[in-house]
């Protein structure tokens, strides 16, 4: 199976300081197109996206980094994403 994806949006950021931290939010419009490789036929669909990161550089050598990402698909209800 292949998914393809291409996302239109805007990017927000709360904290900006990429020395040490950073926390944004995104949120936006994907197109995806799914070949399954299979007698199935491909599928194309689209869904809304929101992501939240945050990361902080603890040490020269060390970032921590968290992040989740809804995608809600607009033509299938139950085919939703959580990352």
């Amino acid at each position: 199976t292949q998914r393809d994806s291409t996302d239109l949006g805007a990017k927000y950021f709360w904290i900006k300081n990429e020395k040490i931290e950073n926390l944004f939010f995104e949120g936006g419009l994907r197109y995806q197109s799914t070949n399954f490789n299979t007698a199935l036929a491909d599928q194309k669909s689209f869904a809304g996206r929101l992501y939240a990161e945050y990361s902080k550089k603890l040490n020269a050598n060390v970032t921590v980094r968290a992040w989740i990402e809804y995608v809600p698909n607009f033509s299938d209800p139950n085919a939703w994403l959580l990352n």
